[in-house]
């Protein structure tokens, strides 16, 4: 929706896979990688998290697959997050049992009424604050300085 409301975009439609009739290139990666396991662990076994680094990126031939190593400061638990927002996405906003597994396609279109609720003023400055300080990727902060901010009062937010 943000894309057609701020760009030449007039219209983005999503489509969802449906389970059991899909395949995507992760598929055929996965399954190269599974045979080059194959092959390695013939020569014997793998000891250590590091030595799949090598399984992996060897497992296509020709140009081999990038492997970005990650460490645990890389990683974000979002058990916080969760119990804000809540875990029950099956009940829409009109309080309707709705599974988002039988949704197999969202439209949005640029002259669509609808506009973005926001969020307060101080939200706003909070989010801004965790992108200057890198908690937030830089590559996202275009997005967090785009969001509508709307007349609410904070306690709003809580």
């Amino acid at each position: 929706m943000y894309a057609t409301m701020r760009l030449e975009i007039p219209s983005i439609t999503r489509k969802f896979l449906v389970c059991g009739h899909s395949q995507n290139e992760g598929d055929a990666m996965h399954a190269c990688i599974e045979k080059q396991k194959k092959r390695v662990l013939k020569s014997g076994p793998i000891y250590i998290p590091d030595q799949w680094i090598l399984v992996i990126s060897l497992a296509r031939k020709g140009v081999p697959y990038i492997v970005n190593q990650m460490t645990t400061t890389d990683m974000l638990d979002f058990k916080n997050l969760s119990t804000q927002i809540g875990t029950n996405f099956n009940i829409n906003t009109d309080k309707e049992k709705g599974l988002r597994r039988n949704i197999k396609i969202i439209e949005v279109h640029k002259d669509s009424p609808f506009i973005p609720p926001g969020i307060t003023d101080v939200k706003k400055k909070d989010l801004m604050q965790l992108c200057d300080a890198n908690v937030i990727p830089n590559r996202h902060k275009q997005f967090y300085e785009n969001i509508n901010v709307c007349q609410r009062t904070d306690s709003d937010d809580e």
